[in-house]
């Protein structure tokens, strides 16, 4: 297989390191046919790059491009799903103030610590009282919405991966649609 064949196989799969493990193994190729090294080394070396080639495609494979986590376009609705959900889950709906909500990017959420849903990950944060009937102080978490409906959620945790991941460069607006719900 060609050099130029395996830099675009790799590329097209969306693998940044494959595309690094390919230059390697051409790097490693093209030096040993210039310096014409011995047959033994030049195996030896040609073993070496595919062993790295093979280590970075593994690697390469866990990872998520986050354009390929959804095929349909995001839900026109997502504020009225996010907050229907709400209103179902929140011990006291009616107590919402301050809410804020982001628009939907593609993203997933961990659910359970095995296995991943994957969708349009909108990221929320509201202050709601508690089941003493205190607030809490402004909290962020994230529904993960497939279709018209909401597939997985996150607990408000201040430390929690998804938050991190999902909602790092949020860009809040007023989130009139769950504090309605108090009216």
């Amino acid at each position: 297989m060609g050099c130029a064949r395996m830099r675009a196989e790799a590329f097209g799969s969306g693998a940044k390191f494959a595309l690094l493990a390919v230059e390697i193994t051409c790097v490693a190729l093209l030096v040993a046919f210039v310096s014409q090294i011995a047959p033994v080394k030049f195996v030896r070396l040609l073993a070496l790059a595919l062993f790295i080639v093979t280590i970075l495609l593994i690697l390469a494979g866990c990872q998520t491009d986050s354009q390929q986590l959804v095929s349909e376009p995001p839900p026109a609705n997502y504020r009225q799903i996010d907050a229907d959900h709400l209103r179902r889950t929140l011990f006291d709906p009616y107590s919402v103030r301050d809410a804020e909500i982001a628009r939907p990017k593609p993203g997933q959420v961990y659910v359970d610590g095995m296995h991943h849903e994957e969708g349009w990950a909108v990221c929320w944060r509201a202050n709601a009282k508690n089941r003493l009937g205190a607030y809490t102080g402004v909290k962020e978490s994230i529904v993960v919405i497939r279709g018209d409906r909401v597939v997985a959620s996150t607990s408000p945790d201040p430390g929690h991966y998804d938050l991190r991941t999902n909602c790092a460069d949020a860009r809040y607006e007023p989130f009139k649609e769950i504090e309605q719900a108090r009216r």
